[in-house]
Formats: C-alpha cells, sequence, structure tokens
C-alpha cells in the first residue's frame, strides 16, 4: 500500500490505500470534496474543483457505484487514516506493529490523536467512523445476500 498525504485546511494527515482511485474515494467521503490525496510522486487529486472530470478520466463517473464496488479497500483506506506527515508515518506504522493488543492500539491511536491535533476538525476520527460504517454496510450486505440465497 502506498502512503498519501490527505491535503485538508488542518493538521497534517496521511493515509494508506491500494491505490489512487481508493485514495479518491476516501477522501471524497471524508471531506465532501474539498479534501485531496498526494502520493508525493505525482499521483494526486483534485482539491474542492476538477472532481467530475478527475473522476470521468479515471473511470470513476459512476461514484457511487465504483464506491460499492469497493467497500472493503476503501474502509481499510479511511481505518489507516493519521495524524502527521509521510515522515512521521514509519515512525507511527513501528509503534503500531508493536502494540498487538486491539484495545491497547486502538486507546494509543486515540491519545495521540488527541495530544497531537491541533485543530477541532477531527479528521482521523471522522475517517475511523466512516469506515466503521463501510463495514456495517458490508455485513449488511453480506447478510442479505445469505438470507435470499437461503429463501431462493
Amino acid at each position: 500500500m502506498k502512503t498519501y498525504n490527505v491535503s485538508n485546511p488542518s493538521d497534517p494527515v496521511t493515509m494508506k490505500a491500494e491505490s489512487l482511485n481508493v485514495a479518491a474515494a476516501a477522501v471524497i467521503l471524508l471531506g465532501n470534496g474539498a479534501y485531496g490525496a498526494d502520493d508525493g510522486e505525482g499521483g494526486s487529486t483534485p482539491v474542492f474543483f476538477g472532481w467530475d472530470n478527475w473522476l470521468e478520466e479515471h473511470d470513476m463517473a459512476e461514484l457511487g457505484e465504483w464506491i460499492d464496488d469497493h467497500l472493503a479497500e476503501i474502509a481499510t483506506a479511511l481505518e489507516s487514516v493519521m495524524l502527521g506527515t509521510v515522515d512521521d508515518r514509519a515512525d507511527l506504522d513501528a509503534a503500531l506493529e508493536a502494540i498487538t493488543d486491539d484495545e491497547k492500539r486502538r486507546e494509543f491511536i486515540a491519545q495521540r490523536n488527541d495530544r497531537l491535533r491541533s485543530s477541532l476538525n477531527d479528521i482521523e476520527t471522522k475517517a475511523h467512523r466512516i469506515a466503521a460504517r463501510l463495514r456495517e454496510k458490508m455485513e449488511t450486505a453480506v447478510a442479505e445476500e445469505a438470507r435470499d440465497e437461503q429463501a431462493g
């Protein structure tokens, strides 16, 4: 996965995503088109304006359908959203790998976010909440599919 800067008017934020298209969908959901993603190597999305053309050029014109087809990848990208720069990310990832207990890991992430965030705009927590809703949507779809198969 590649690390992306999340362009926003608040704190520096990064995320990891499988592709620029996945990063784009994640920042659209996160910032309603007001945020962008940049991989630092020339791959980037618009910020605020130009989304319609960009989505068309990247075969994402039917955005709702594209998102539905990539819920797991987008949720994973949103779960990876963390405060800090790309340079900070390597140290953060190493620290997170060392924390094997899920509850302690969540605690560490939340405390770090509260300690480092300088803005009232809590992008990290918002991203994690959206990811949880996407995961719920996936679970509901699977359950409905199973019911349909049993009924059919």
